[in-house]
């Protein structure tokens, strides 16, 4: 039996820890966790293309995350830009 515990980002058995200290300011902080959300949205949606789905067109953001410029400036970068 295949057992496949969730969430997993990243299809990997021997992942490495991240332990690197929060960083000294809140606004870096911020921008580290909004950067991963985007870059994880992004890969989904070339996940999704790469398995035959059309690629994005557009993307509409609902919620409080719609009313945040600081997330808009994420969330809007070009899906190709996944790393």
């Amino acid at each position: 039996m295949d057992l496949r515990y969730l969430p997993a980002p990243v299809d990997d058995p021997q992942p490495m820890p991240c332990l690197e200290l929060r960083p000294v300011g809140d606004a870096l902080f911020l921008q580290g966790w909004l950067e991963g959300i985007a870059a994880i949205e992004a890969q989904g949606w070339a996940r999704l293309q790469a398995l035959g789905a059309p690629a994005v067109q557009r993307v509409l953001t609902v919620g409080g995350g719609a009313q945040n410029p600081t997330w808009r400036q994420f969330a809007n970068r070009p899906w190709a830009a996944t790393s």
